[in-house]
C-alpha cells in the first residue's frame, strides 16, 4: 500500500479491513493485537491510527495537510516506502547466526550514533556561528558610526539607485556593450524558453566544475552582466508592487509548490524543476527565503528565479529569509560570490545595489487559499498579519546591521524611519523557531528570546493554536532549520518545517531536501516530495551507512578545530588553572565542563573526549597536555604570534572592515587604509586592550601582500587570514581529531560503548 492508505479505511474496520490495509506486512502479532482490542469483531479507524505504534506501524505524514510522502529520484518521482512499516522479529535457533546478527546490530547502532553526533555538532556550530555573526554585525554597526564617510556612503547608495532609474529611461542596461564576452544572449523582453536554456547551461557548467574540482565560476562566462542587470531590474519592478503579506489562491493554477531553504545549491533547484515541472502560471512555486549564502551558486539561483518571475508572471513567488540581508550576505559568501562573477567595471556594483533593494522589498508572508500561512522563520506575540502589513519593509535593507540605538532601545527610532518596534517584528518573522515540547516558558509567556540563535523568539505550542485561531488559519509552513528528512512537524502537526537544501553540511553529510505540493484537487491536498542530490558523485546515490558515518564525523570534527583555535588562549588558560598541581591531568567531567564553559557550542564532550585528549584505562581521567601543546604551537611562541592569532580570531570583522574601507570598490587596500582598520578595531575593543600593535602593520602588510605591489587585494586579504585557519580545516591529525587518542594500554572501544550517547543530553556537563 502507498502512503495515505489510511484514507481508504472504513469508519468501523473488520480484521479483513485491517489485513488489507497492512497488506503483506500483516503478521501473527498484529492478528493477536486486533483480537485483544476489538469489540464485536471490529475496531474504529481512529483506534487503528491511535494504536499505530503498538501495531508496529510507522505513518509518515503531516496531519491536516499531507498523508502522502514521495521520493524524488534522479529518473522520476517514485512512491516512498509504504505507510505501514512493520518490524518483523526473526527468531532463529542458530546461536552463531544470532551472535552474528547481534554484532551487526551493534555496528549499525555505532554508525548511527556517529551520524547523530556529527549532525548535532553541525547544528550546534551553525547556531553558534549565527550568534557570532549577529554580534559581529552589531560590532560593525558601532564601527561604521565612527567613520567620517559613512553618511556619504549611504547617500551614494540612494543616489546610485536614482541614477539607475534615470539610466533605464535612456536604454540602460540594454545599451551596455557585450564586447567579446563568450556567453549567451537574452531576448528583451525575457522569455521562458531563454530562461530554460540558461538553466541547462548553468547545470552543465556546475557539473563540470564540481567533477574537475575547478573554481565555481558558474554564470561568469555564460551570462554577461548586462543581461544579469536586465533580469534584476525587471524583477525589481515586479516586487516593488507587492505588499508585505501576499494572498495566493490555487483556483486558477490548481496547485502551488512550496520550497524551503536552498542556500545556493543549484543542483537541488534543477532537480526540483525537472521532476516537479518547470515554473509556470499553471505550476507556480513559492520559495520561502534563504535562497543565498553558503552554497557555491547563490547568484545563479537568484537570477534564475528572478528571470522566471519576469518571463512568466505568476510562476514564482518569493518570501524574504534571514539571509536576504546584505549584512548577513557579506559574512556568509553571497556578496563575495556576486563580486567575483560580475566584476565588469561598475556593473557588479549596480547589480549588488539592485539585489540589495530587491531583498528589502520581498514579501514577508504568503497566505495560501486563506488557510495556510508561509513565513521563513515564524510567529511571535509582537505581531499579527494586519500589523505586519503596516511596516515599511523597504527601510530595512538590513536587520543585523542597524545601529544599536535601534536594536537595543525599545523606544529607539531615527530620522530615516527605523523603529525598534518594527525591527523586532521583522527579526521575529525571519529568525524565530518553534519551541520543542520539553521547552519551559516562565509564567504565562507564550514566546521567549531565542538565545540559541541570538535573534527572534521561541514560540510555544499553545501560541501556535492561538495565533492560527486568531487568523482563522489551519496551519503554518516555515523553513529556517535543516531537517534530516527535509521536513519536520511540530505542535501537533500544525507547524511544518520545510528545508530544501539536501546534503546541506557537505555532500558526504546526508540529509534529504523536501518540497510540499499543495493542491485542492488532490486527496489529501498536500504531497511531500523528498530527495537527495549530489554533483560530485555524478549522481544521486546515497553512501553506505558506515562510509557516511566516518565522513560525517571527520568533517564535523574538523569544524570543531576552527572553534578550538578561535578560543585557544582562554581554553589553555582555563585547563591550566584547573590543574592546580600542574600534573597535566584532570577528571574527565572537569575537562568536559571547561570545554562547555569556554567554547560557544554545547557538545557531548564526555563522548568526544578520546577524539581530543588521552583517556586513562578507567575512563575517568584525561591527559590534556597533548591538546594544549598543539594548540599553543599553532601560532608559534614568538613576539609576533599574538598579532597573528588576533588576525585569525578577528578575521570575520576584518573581512567586513575591508569592504567598509574600500570605499571606491577598487578591490584593494593600501597601507594607510589597512592601518586605519586596525586602529578602529583597537578603539572598540571591549576590554580596552590593543589587539594590534601598530608597529606590526608592516609585517602584516608583507605577509598579506603576496604579489608585492604595495596594496592588499581582497583575495590576498581573505586568503591570508584563512590560511592561518587552514591548518584547522586540513590538518586534523595535528590536533588529533582524525586520529582519536587511544588510552594507554587500552584496546579500541567496542561499538556499543560509543552508541550510548545518542541523545547526548546525559553526557553534557556544565
Amino acid at each position: 500500500m502507498g502512503a495515505g492508505a489510511s484514507a481508504v479505511l472504513p469508519a468501523e474496520c473488520t480484521k479483513d479491513d485491517a489485513r488489507a490495509f497492512a497488506g503483506e506486512r500483516w503478521n501473527e502479532t498484529m492478528d493477536q493485537k486486533f483480537d485483544a482490542i476489538c469489540r464485536d469483531g471490529k475496531i474504529s479507524k481512529e483506534t487503528v491510527l491511535q494504536h499505530e505504534h503498538s501495531f508496529g506501524l510507522a505513518i509518515r505524514d503531516w496531519r491536516r495537510i499531507s498523508e502522502h510522502a514521495h521520493q524524488l529520484t534522479e529518473a522520476a518521482v517514485k512512491e516512498a516506502p509504504p505507510v505501514l512499516e512493520v518490524d518483523v522479529e526473526q527468531i532463529t535457533g542458530n546461536k552463531a547466526a544470532t551472535r552474528l546478527q547481534g554484532a551487526s546490530r551493534k555496528t549499525a547502532a555505532y554508525n548511527e550514533s556517529k551520524i547523530k553526533v556529527a549532525k548535532r555538532i553541525n547544528c550546534s556550530l551553525e547556531h553558534a556561528a549565527e550568534r557570532k555573526q549577529n554580534k559581529l554585525d552589531a560590532f560593525m554597526s558601532k564601527l561604521t558610526e565612527k567613520m567620517d564617510t559613512l553618511e556619504e556612503e549611504k547617500q551614494s547608495k540612494d543616489q546610485l539607485l536614482d541614477t539607475i532609474d534615470k539610466m533605464r529611461k535612456a536604454g540602460w542596461p540594454r545599451n551596455l556593450p557585450k564586447d567579446d564576452h563568450p556567453g549567451m544572449d537574452l531576448p528583451d523582453p525575457l522569455t521562458k524558453d531563454a530562461m530554460c536554456d540558461l538553466l541547462e547551461r548553468l547545470n552543465e557548467q556546475a557539473r563540470k566544475e564540481t567533477k574537475k574540482k575547478k573554481a565555481r565560476n558558474g554564470i561568469k562566462d555564460i551570462l554577461h552582466a548586462k543581461y544579469a542587470l536586465q533580469i534584476a531590474t525587471g524583477y525589481m519592478d515586479v516586487v516593488r508592487k507587492l505588499p508585505s503579506v501576499v494572498h495566493v489562491n490555487t483556483q486558477q493554477s490548481g496547485k502551488i509548490t512550496v520550497v524551503g531553504d536552498l542556500h545556493g545549491q543549484l543542483r537541488d533547484l534543477i532537480h526540483i524543476f525537472r521532476h516537479n515541472g518547470m515554473p509556470s502560471f499553471d505550476n507556480p512555486y513559492l520559495f520561502n527565503g534563504d535562497l543565498v549564502d553558503r552554497g557555491d551558486y547563490s547568484v545563479e539561483i537568484v537570477l534564475l528565479l528572478f528571470g522566471f518571475a519576469v518571463a512568466d508572471p505568476g510562476s514564482i513567488y518569493i518570501n524574504r529569509g534571514n539571509h536576504e540581508d546584505m549584512t548577513v550576505c557579506t559574512g556568509y559568501g553571497f556578496v563575495d560570490e556576486l563580486v567575483n562573477k560580475f566584476s565588469q567595471n561598475t556593473a557588479g556594483r549596480h547589480l549588488l545595489a539592485i539585489i540589495d533593494t530587491i531583498f528589502s522589498l520581498l514579501p514577508l508572508v504568503h497566505v495560501i487559499d486563506e488557510n495556510i500561512a508561509v513565513v521563513h522563520g515564524g510567529i511571535s506575540d509582537k505581531f499579527d498579519l494586519d500589523s505586519l502589513k503596516q511596516i515599511n519593509r523597504r527601510l530595512y535593507r538590513t536587520l543585523t546591521g542597524l545601529p544599536q540605538a535601534i536594536t537595543h532601545d525599545e523606544k529607539g527610532c531615527d530620522e530615516e524611519g527605523h523603529t525598534h518596534k518594527d525591527w523586532a517584528v521583522l527579526m521575529d518573522c525571519l529568525w524565530s523557531d518553534p519551541a520543542k515540547a520539553s521547552e519551559r516558558f516562565p509564567g504565562d509567556l507564550r514566546c521567549k528570546s531565542n538565545d540559541e540563535r541570538g535573534g527572534g523568539v521561541l514560540w510555544s505550542e499553545q501560541f501556535t493554536k492561538e495565533w492560527l485561531s486568531q487568523h482563522k488559519l489551519g496551519c503554518l509552513i516555515r523553513s529556517h532549520e535543516c531537517q534530516d528528512e527535509g521536513y519536520k512537524t511540530h505542535h501537533e502537526g500544525r507547524v511544518l518545517t520545510l528545508f530544501s537544501a539536501s546534503n546541506y553540511y557537505g555532500e558526504d553529510e546526508e540529509n534529504d531536501g523536501a518540497i510540499l505540493v499543495l493542491s485542492p484537487l488532490q486527496d489529501p491536498p498536500g504531497k511531500l516530495l523528498t530527495y537527495s542530490t549530489c554533483y560530485a558523485k555524478g549522481g544521486y546515490e546515497k553512501l553506505r551507512t558506515a562510509e557516511l558515518a566516518g565522513k560525517m564525523e571527520s568533517a564535523a570534527l574538523a569544524r570543531v578545530e576552527v572553534c578550538l583555535l578561535d578560543h585557544r588562549r582562554e581554553l589553555v588558560a582555563a585547563l591550566k588553572a584547573k590543574d592546580v598541581n600542574g600534573t597535566g591531568q584532570l577528571k574527565k567531567v572537569e575537562w568536559a565542563s571547561i570545554m562547555n564553559d569556554i567554547l560557544p557550542v554545547k557538545l557531548p564532550w564526555l563522548h568526544l573526549a578520546e577524539k581530543f585528549v588521552l583517556v586513562t584505562k578507567k575512563g575517568d581521567v584525561i591527559t590534556y597536555l597533548p591538546l594544549t601543546e598543539k594548540l599553543e604551537a599553532m601560532f608559534g611562541n614568538s613576539d609576533e604570534s599574538k598579532g597573528r592569532e588576533n588576525l585569525f580570531r578577528n578575521r570575520d570583522a576584518l573581512v567586513k572592515l575591508f569592504r567598509l574601507l574600500d570605499a571606491d570598490q577598487s578591490g584593494s587596500l593600501d597601507r594607510a587604509e589597512f592601518a586605519k582598520g586596525c586602529e578602529m578595531i583597537n578603539a572598540l575593543a571591549d576590554d580596552g586592550e590593543k589587539l594590534f600593535e601598530m608597529s606590526d602593520i608592516d609585517g602584516f602588510m608583507d605577509a598579506l601582500d603576496v604579489n608585492g605591489d604595495g596594496a592588499i587585494s581582497f583575495a590576498e586579504f581573505s586568503d591570508g587570514l584563512l590560511n592561518h585557519g587552514s591548518m584547522a580545516a586540513h590538518s586534523g591529525a595535528e590536533i588529533g581529531v582524525h586520529s582519536p587518542a587511544k588510552p594507554v594500554g587500552e584496546p579500541a572501544a567496542e561499538p556499543e560503548a560509543a552508541a550510548a550517547p545518542e541523545g547526548g543530553g546525559g553526557e553534557e556537563t556544565g
